[in-house]
Order: structure tokens, then C-alpha cells, then sequence
């Protein structure tokens, strides 16, 4: 064994090589000037507007004005809102059907809440392609049920702004 080991020393005779930094030399564009602003040639930052939201645990990414900005490549079909769409369409086919048929008789044999049943056929005045959309699951990812029971505009083109179509679908 070497003396210099023995005795508790741990140095070598060979000196280690230094090491070499991960970092580089950041070049001439990236220096900037002398006040650190960057030069004319030099990248160039944006900044954009974006909102993260929620829906079920997980985070989607949408502009102020409530459009995602990434739309979803396969449908995601929410149940709830299908179930919703198409139980305020049987509603008002069962008005249409019975004029003595009200709310509170609804409420009775469905054996459910006036207040859903009422914001259920409301439903049904929603912009044609916002439903077609909502059965074929290409609705926004983060358009949720409460969101459509909510008060929402009669006209159709403020509809689409509210929920986050867009101007076309």
C-alpha cells in the first residue's frame, strides 16, 4: 500500500483534471449590450395570454376569451352533459305531447329537482352545432355541467363566446 494512504492522506500524486463546466461561453448575440439588453440579432421573447383551468384533476390550457388553445385530437364525451342535452329534449317532448303536463308533475314522476328539470329544457335552446358538438365530444375539455346550468345567452353566436367554441365550429 502507498505511504501516503496508509497514513490517512487522501491526495494522489497525479493532479485531477479540472473539470470541465456544462455551461459554454454564451455568445456575442445573448451578451447584449453593456446595459445587459439584448442586441438586434438576438432571440427574441413573447408573451402570451393564457389561463390554466381545471376539469376533472386535470389542467387544460385556454385563452382569456375562454377558447382552448390545444383542441383535443379524440373525442372526450363528459356523460353528464350528454345526459343532460337529451333528458331536456324528452322534457319538452313530454310538453309538447301533454299541454297539462307542468314542472311540478315532472317533478313528481321523474322524481327529480324543478330547478334541474327547468335548467335541463333549457337546455334544448342552445346553438345547434354546441349540441352536435357536446354529443359527438368535441366539446372544450373544460366545459363542465355546472357551467351549462348556469344562466347562459339566448343568442346563439354569444353562446358560442360563453362556452368557448369559438366564432365556428
Amino acid at each position: 500500500m502507498d505511504k501516503t494512504r496508509a497514513s490517512g492522506e487522501l491526495g494522489t500524486s497525479e493532479p485531477k483534471p479540472a473539470k470541465q463546466s456544462c455551461r459554454q461561453k454564451r455568445p456575442d448575440y445573448l451578451r447584449g449590450d453593456e446595459g445587459g439588453n439584448p442586441s438586434i440579432d438576438g432571440p427574441v421573447t413573447i408573451e402570451l395570454p393564457i389561463i390554466f383551468k381545471r376539469h376533472g384533476g386535470r389542467k387544460y390550457i385556454t385563452s382569456p376569451d375562454g377558447k382552448e388553445i390545444v383542441s383535443p385530437k379524440t373525442p372526450k364525451f363528459d356523460n353528464s352533459l350528454i345526459r343532460a342535452v337529451v333528458r331536456g329534449h324528452e322534457f319538452l317532448e313530454k310538453f309538447d305531447q301533454d299541454p297539462n303536463v307542468t314542472i311540478l308533475t315532472l317533478k313528481e314522476t321523474e322524481k327529480l329537482d324543478h330547478a334541474y328539470i327547468a335548467k335541463t329544457i333549457r337546455m334544448t335552446q342552445l346553438a345547434p352545432d354546441i349540441i352536435e358538438a357536446i354529443l359527438n365530444g368535441r366539446q372544450p375539455r373544460s366545459l363542465t355541467l355546472s357551467q351549462m346550468l348556469r344562466p347562459f345567452p339566448d343568442s346563439w353566436t354569444e353562446q358560442r363566446k360563453h362556452f368557448g367554441f369559438g366564432i365556428s365550429l
